[in-house]
């Protein structure tokens, strides 16, 4: 609303691997550092200038982290032919009536909201990776979500990719957060059938005539559903 403008960097740094039984696969070679790949979000004013930021690694844990991606990327990770892609955010929502920033992060599937003013997360919202750091939500299921934005009735909505679920299905869903308990739940929903299951990409957002439109990502399908 200020005119600036809010987006996302890949911020790179080095740190031991993650706990797990790869360590002796990087011992054997000699490996104490990897390349690792979280985020940072920028505002740039209209000249360009960086006005402020906040980055993945000074808020959250590296004892966070998707073992999955891990152990499917070994080889890569630990012949330095790709970081570990620890984060992988992929939305950003900046929210003027709370004055607050929501994050996407899709490798730990997990919704966060930032306090503009301190950079402090008021609140964690998905899957667990560490006690007493998710506040509420780990019973929604979303993975590897997209697209996360504040609706006009003040509930959250994004596209539910549903890659680690079982079964994998994609989906568009929609969360009424009460922060005073604090909880969260689905008060709406919309799962795609098996056929257009889209692992990566996807977006879903509420349209003035009430209905929601839900583009498919790769499954390349887009759809207006009431």
């Amino acid at each position: 609303p200020n005119g600036n403008y809010l987006g996302l960097v890949k911020e790179v740094f080095y740190a031991p691997p993650p706990e797990g039984p790869w360590l002796t696969e990087f011992e054997e070679y000699g490996i104490t550092e990897i390349e690792w790949l979280g985020d940072k979000i920028i505002e740039w004013n209209s000249e360009g200038d960086i006005v402020w930021s906040w980055q993945t690694s000074d808020h959250i844990s590296l004892e966070e982290f998707d073992s999955i991606l891990m152990e499917n990327n070994l080889d890569d990770i630990l012949f330095g032919i790709e970081g570990f892609d620890w984060t992988h955010s992929n939305a950003v929502f900046y929210d003027e009536i709370d004055n607050a920033v929501y994050l996407s992060i899709r490798h730990l599937s997990r919704i966060v909201k930032i306090d503009y003013d301190t950079g402090n997360i008021i609140w964690s919202m998905g899957k667990e990776f560490l006690p007493e750091v998710i506040d509420f939500g780990q019973n929604l299921e979303f993975s590897y979500q997209h697209a996360i934005k504040v609706l006009d009735n003040r509930n959250l909505m994004m596209y539910d990719n549903g890659n680690n679920n079982n079964p994998a299905v994609s989906r568009c869903i929609e969360i009424e957060v009460n922060e005073n308990i604090p909880s969260a739940e689905i008060v709406w929903e919309y799962v795609l059938p098996d056929s257009i299951f889209t692992s990566s990409m996807g977006e879903c957002d509420q349209l003035e005539n009430g209905n929601t439109l839900i583009a498919a990502g790769r499954a390349n399908y887009v759809l207006e559903i009431d």
